[in-house]
């Protein structure tokens, strides 16, 4: 998944057209919807019937919240520098 992801990211930012925009986000929206699937079915797999629904609503609310603040961040970067180069140091925090 992070493999995807990060491949998506990279030809995000080297896309000089709108086709390989529309596949770089297609790779990004495979690569992380992914992680989510693994997790609902190791909820449904480690815990009891009553604390899935519980732990569902916890993953999504975590996964949301770390959006909104990874967001927050990825404003500053591109506000900072540029959105290329915030898109190659994301490449390479992936690649990590």
């Amino acid at each position: 998944s992070v493999i995807i992801c990060t491949l998506g990211v990279f030809l995000n930012a080297i896309a000089d057209n709108i086709q390989l925009v529309i596949i770089s986000r297609f790779l990004i929206g495979i690569g992380s919807a992914s992680p989510y699937i693994c997790a609902l079915k190791v909820i449904f797999d480690q815990f009891p019937k009553p604390k899935q629904n519980f732990y569902t609503g916890l993953t999504l609310a975590i996964a949301m919240l770390a959006m909104i603040i990874f967001s927050k961040l990825l404003e500053i970067l591109i506000t900072v520098y540029d959105c290329r180069i915030a898109s190659y140091f994301l490449t390479c925090l992936g690649l990590l």
